[in-house]
């Protein structure tokens, strides 16, 4: 029997008030303004006895997914398998706990974020089990120009930057929730791109400002189109996917030096643009109603995945892989023109293969909605490894969307070929060569058998 599903959704906002300034995480400076909010979206679908929950956060990173679901069950009853929780990385963002431990558990701050994530999140979790009702799901695909690879190659190292020849997915998976009226109620969005837009851009005092940049834009826009819908976002495969056009950016001088640029406040213009662009085209598709395949079925299973893992370059070494404090395009550093960043100096020469750091935990999610499928992860796949889990499991299910920054943040992901070619995901990777595939494609696979 084809039992109909039951559908609910609510949202609620992470409170940062101007008394907690400056506000940061013990990695450059602290906030010290907000441009725009940031939320917390959940949507519980139910069909027969299976209940399923999937929260959108607009935070940097996300993790300790075991402590949180935990939390989350005290207020709900769903089953582990069932909770589904992903950060949109949105870069000028709070932070909470992830599962890299780069925050220490002392943090004051990051502790208060935690807190102020919870009280949003129990608001959210209630508002969308009161809001329960029957209703349909609908998925559609549409196209947006708004991403494009960053794996850009200076002197032998393949560092952020933009590389229009390397490969982008333009698709936009569009999951439409609506009444039995098809009227609107929730949108899950996936779009392969990072959050990145404002990244590295500061305020006239010279510290960063909150926002939920491209993410938190787009879900916004889309919400003000259908009044009451609550919009999720998600990351598909970006782990090599950028913003078309960041604020920041580098450029070759003319004795051919990479320099660094930001157009400051003017990046605000580009990130109205481009969220709106994909925004535009998650309308469309949502309008286009009974064209797109209307979906049956609810079922998922989960699995923690310990693997080999290997020392991020720069780990024990300066800056950790990240720019240093007050230089050019580091926290602090100036706007404008500036040095050869010193991230492609430093790693340049370390040794991409070694596999001597501590084990790494994945998580592994599939979400089956008849025969479309959200594969999630709690890293941060590269589009290589996007197109390789949906070819694998294209044999059983006709829709796959790649789901990534779910249940947790361990950071990079990338397949073995971009070891070989030292790129920048393979570089900073806490995954040793060859994991990520194991991650990526064989575990959904097994994961598909006990569905």
């Amino acid at each position: 029997m084809n039992e109909p599903y039951r559908i609910g959704a609510g949202m609620a906002q992470i409170v940062v008030t101007p008394d907690m300034f400056p506000y940061g995480f013990g990695r450059g400076p602290g906030f010290t303004g907000i441009h725009d909010e940031l939320y917390v979206r959940a949507l519980l679908l139910e069909r027969g006895e299976t209940r399923v929950l999937l929260i959108t956060v607009d935070l940097d990173s996300f993790g300790h997914i075991d402590e949180w679901k935990q939390k989350i069950q005290s207020v709900i009853h769903v089953p582990e398998d069932g909770i589904f929780v992903m950060h949109t990385h949105n870069h000028e963002s709070i932070h909470v706990r992830n599962d890299k431990d780069d925050a220490p558990e002392g943090d004051a701050d990051t502790a208060r974020s935690e807190a102020l994530t919870w009280a949003a999140m129990v608001q959210a979790i209630r508002q969308a089990e009161e809001r329960l009702q029957p209703g349909k799901i609908r998925y559609g695909t549409g196209l947006c120009d708004v991403n494009i690879n960053r794996e850009y190659c200076y002197e032998g190292y393949y560092m952020i930057g933009r590389s229009p020849q390397g490969p982008s997915d333009k698709t936009v998976a569009v999951l439409t929730f609506t009444d039995l009226e098809d009227r609107p109620l929730a949108f899950f969005i996936n779009y392969a791109v990072h959050g990145s837009v404002m990244a590295d851009v500061r305020g006239e005092d010279g510290n960063p400002i909150i926002t939920g940049d491209l993410p938190g834009y787009t879900s916004r826009f889309v919400e003000a189109h259908y009044p009451g819908a609550v919009a999720l976002w998600t990351s598909g495969a970006a782990g090599n996917q950028d913003a078309k056009y960041r604020a920041t950016r580098q450029f070759l001088d003319a004795e051919g030096a990479l320099r660094n640029y930001s157009v400051g406040a003017g990046g605000w213009a580009l990130l109205d643009m481009q969220s709106r662009d994909l925004a535009e085209e998650v309308i469309r598709v949502a309008d286009a109603g009974a064209e797109n395949e209307e979906l049956t079925g609810l079922s998922s299973v989960q699995t923690a995945l310990t693997v080999p893992g290997k020392m991020k370059a720069g780990q024990g070494g300066p800056h950790g892989g990240h720019r240093p404090k007050g230089e050019p395009g580091g926290p602090g550093g100036p706007e404008g023109p500036g040095g050869v960043p010193c991230e492609g100096k430093m790693m340049k020469d370390i040794d991409i293969n070694h596999a001597d750091g501590d084990p790494v935990t994945v998580h592994v999610g599939l979400l089956a909605l008849g025969n479309t499928a959200l594969v999630c992860y709690s890293g941060e796949a590269t589009y290589e490894l996007g197109k390789q889990v949906q070819a694998a499991l294209g044999e059983r299910f006709e829709h796959v969307v790649v789901v990534t920054h779910c249940n947790g943040y361990i950071g990079y992901m990338s397949q073995e070929e971009g070891f070989d070619r030292r790129t920048r995901s393979a570089l900073v990777s806490l995954l040793a060569r060859g994991q990520a595939e194991r991650v990526v494609v064989d575990t959904p696979l097994a994961l598909a058998e006990g569905l």
